[in-house]
């Protein structure tokens, strides 16, 4: 990182924030109140869509953390965000299925600090966290996308032009008292995502030995994966289970799960309760040998 940075506080600076004060208060919509009735998809047109990324105390890039300490030693846009500004400044913000990003609430969670180079803030002990923001803001969406996530914002400012509409943007995925970078939530998605199970099976099965099957969910829309737990079922019994990572698991059939003869096999996913809705995948006839 090549950025210099120098503490400075918005009453310091004298600067009026338009938007919400050092002290984090939730933000209403504001100048930008024309988002409102059936618009939730309407993009924010002050999101320029300049990326930010996090750093530790050694400039390292952080892409997860605690909710309970500051989100990292600094924050940083890789491009400017608006010309001429000196001051940078961090807001989270909770996204909303059935509001148009530009009208998301949100807090201030950080001072104002002075920057050389590309736009930067400092995040300490004196802000908030995301614990803060999320007992301020809770995250109550179903929708995969939106469920626990938050959006970073950092805006810029000067003594004469104030601060700006315009921002750099991140969104962080919060899960109990940690949080990692995630994608933006998908416009107008709205609860549990359809999903589709896929399964290989292994080429034969054989009583006593144990046998494999690969397993794949793919949610219908967005690019997060699918969590919870598939299992491998002959018609009411469960023979086989696992839990997904990344959207697949690899269940394992015990040595004498199956008595030698003919079945007909499924694997279920069970869903994830305000993220992804349960599937199944095709039938498989299986021929269990001696």
């Amino acid at each position: 990182m090549n950025f210099r940075m120098k503490k400075m506080w918005a009453s310091a600076l004298g600067l009026a924030l338009a938007v919400t004060t050092v002290g984090g208060v939730a933000l209403a919509a504001g100048a930008d109140d024309w988002y409102e009735g059936d618009n939730a998809s309407v993009p924010d047109h002050d999101n320029i869509g300049v990326a930010l990324k996090l750093y530790n105390a050694a400039g390292a890039e952080v892409t997860s953390g605690s909710t309970t300490t500051p989100i990292a030693a600094s924050v940083a846009a890789v491009g400017a965000v608006r010309d001429g500004d000196k001051f940078a400044s961090l807001f989270v913000h909770l996204p909303q299925s059935d509001t148009a990003p530009g009208a998301w609430p949100g807090v201030q969670v950080t001072g104002t600090d002075e920057f050389e180079g590309k736009p930067t803030v400092a995040t300490t002990a004196d802000g908030y966290t995301l614990a803060d923001v999320a007992a301020i803001l809770p995250n109550h969406e179903t929708a995969a996308s939106f469920a626990g996530v938050y959006e970073l914002r950092l805006r810029t400012s000067s003594p004469t032009e104030g601060v700006s509409t315009e921002y750099a943007a991140a969104s962080v995925k919060v899960t109990g008292s940690t949080w990692k970078l995630t994608e933006a939530p998908v416009f107008g998605q709205v609860g549990d995502t359809a999903t589709s199970v896929k399964a290989t099976w292994p080429r034969k099965i054989k009583y006593g030995k144990t046998a494999k099957v690969t397993v794949k969910v793919t949610a219908a829309t967005g690019s997060a994966k699918p969590t919870g737990k598939v299992r491998v079922v002959s018609g009411s019994k469960t023979i086989g289970k696992a839990t997904l990572s990344g959207g697949q698991a690899t269940v394992t059939l015990a040595k004498r799960s199956l008595k030698p003869g003919k079945y007909t096999l499924v694997v279920r996913y069970d869903g994830a309760a305000g993220s992804f809705e349960p599937s199944q995948s095709a039938a498989k006839k299986i021929t269990v040998k001696k």
